[in-house]
């Protein structure tokens, strides 16, 4: 009897825990800073998707399944069997561009996806008209949109995407919104501790015009969390990736993650790593190289604008082959990245990675890796993913750095004033993933081999 009413309570508890996560009632807006290839892949596949003509392939949110429970109490199901997530059919668009095509205009000029897959919701995504954008061309000097805000200061810069949020969730009667950067690569903008240090410097910098140390998805980020919407980059800008943004998204008990969408080369890299760490096989060098023709690469093209996107790419293989724990496998590596902008190519990006590697007794050998992928069709699914996710964290009462999002990004986020690494190993991340969705859905967490 007593063993009885243990497991009893102990079902009670975990059913307590279920409700705290809020459900998820009511329209979701999703605002896209960006309408190019990738936000209107993701839309367009969204909305094929809801309608029963495409399937969203890729996502994990839709597709994964998870272990819960052990033994002959374990059972697999999808996330929206665990945690209460938003439906596509709840979901509802809205963008800002300097461009001021509308999602099915910037759809087809952006050739990613056939006509055909494009027409049966073109309705719906000629309804989705960008927003003006707040927009320096100092950041993306490859850019020249008119589709832009007239803003004195970045304060004026915050207000107005503040006020834009406010009037879609309004216009569109949305119960929750989440806002995901899919534009361009700004400029490198190091942190700068006397201003990026503490939200009150931040404001200040805001509020003098700061254009050197304040970028735009800075503001973007800001006026986010300052109207209840949970942010998260998709680009390798600083942005988030700063301290006073932490402070704000504790103070405000909201979501944040980032940086920068990991779909090609270092979805390879952070799953192909960990097989030289496991095997204990040495590394000399890693060069990789990428040509790209879409806005994206265009961007890119630029130097300081490529240099933010290294910083991130560079980052993912000395946190998880690490020459202090091996000095012997992986104390000299030389690692190269390039990305160059080649228009025949388009949207269908091609990724070469050459792997120098050494075994018994240092005897040397290569690896070759030749992905030739589509940057938006990887993309798309991790935006759905991710906004879904941030949202849901949002209802479950998780805020600050996201680190269990670290699955879908090239560099995540984490607390470098602290000496904290990313953890970039895909594996780890998973099993992040898959706990933080265990946790929330009332489950223990665990790392057991499924």
């Amino acid at each position: 009897m007593l063993k009885q009413f243990a497991a009893k309570l102990i079902t009670f508890f975990k059913e307590m825990e279920k409700e705290i996560v809020k459900p998820a009632e009511g329209r979701l807006g999703i605002l896209v800073v960006g309408c190019g290839a990738v936000a209107t892949t993701f839309m367009t596949g969204v909305l094929m998707a809801r309608k029963g003509l495409a399937k969203p392939i890729g996502s994990m949110t839709q597709y994964d399944k998870i272990r819960v429970g052990r033994g002959k109490d374990k059972k697999y199901l999808h996330y929206g069997d665990i945690v209460s997530l938003a439906k596509l059919d709840d979901i509802v668009f809205g963008c800002w561009d300097v461009y001021p095509q509308n999602a099915y205009q910037a759809a087809v000029y952006a050739e990613v996806l056939k006509q055909k897959d494009i027409d049966p919701v073109r309705d719906e995504l000629e309804q989705i008209k960008p927003m003006k954008a707040a927009f320096d061309k100092n950041y993306a000097k490859r850019l020249d949109g008119d589709n832009v805000k007239d803003c004195a200061t970045r304060w004026d810069m915050v207000e107005q995407i503040r006020q834009d949020i406010r009037d879609f969730k309004a216009k569109n009667d949305c119960a929750r919104i989440v806002v995901i950067w899919a534009a361009s690569t700004e400029i490198y903008v190091p942190y700068y501790e006397p201003i990026h240090g503490k939200l009150d410097t931040l404001v200040a910098a805001m509020k003098a015009d700061d254009r050197e140390h304040i970028a735009p998805s800075m503001c973007y980020a800001y006026a986010a969390l300052q109207e209840d919407a949970p942010f998260i980059m998709g680009a390798p800008n600083t942005t988030v990736d700063i301290p006073a943004m932490w402070q704000l998204a504790e103070e405000k008990k909201l979501p944040i993650a980032g940086k920068d969408f990991k779909t090609g080369q270092t979805l390879v890299k952070s799953g192909f790593a960990p097989i030289l760490k496991v095997r204990n096989l040495g590394l000399s060098g890693w060069f990789s190289t990428n040509i790209l023709g879409n806005r994206d690469g265009l961007v890119l093209d630029e130097p300081a604008n490529f240099h933010t996107k290294e910083v991130s790419k560079l980052s993912t293989l000395e946190t998880i082959l690490r020459k202090d724990d091996q000095p012997d496998l992986y104390g000299n590596i030389y690692h190269k990245v390039r990305i160059n902008y080649y228009p025949p190519r388009n949207d269908n990006k091609e990724g070469w990675d050459n792997l120098d590697i050494f075994g018994w007794m240092g005897y040397p050998m290569q690896i070759k890796i030749n992905f030739l992928c589509r940057d938006s069709i990887l993309a798309a699914p991790l935006l759905l993913d991710l906004t879904l996710l941030s949202d849901l964290a949002h209802r479950a009462g998780r805020y600050g750095i996201q680190r269990f999002l670290s699955f879908f990004l090239k560099s995540p986020m984490h607390d470098y004033t602290k000496g904290e690494e990313a953890v970039n190993n895909l594996f780890e991340q998973y099993t992040m993933l898959k706990n933080a969705i265990r946790e929330m859905g009332g489950y223990e967490a665990d790392e057991e081999v499924d």
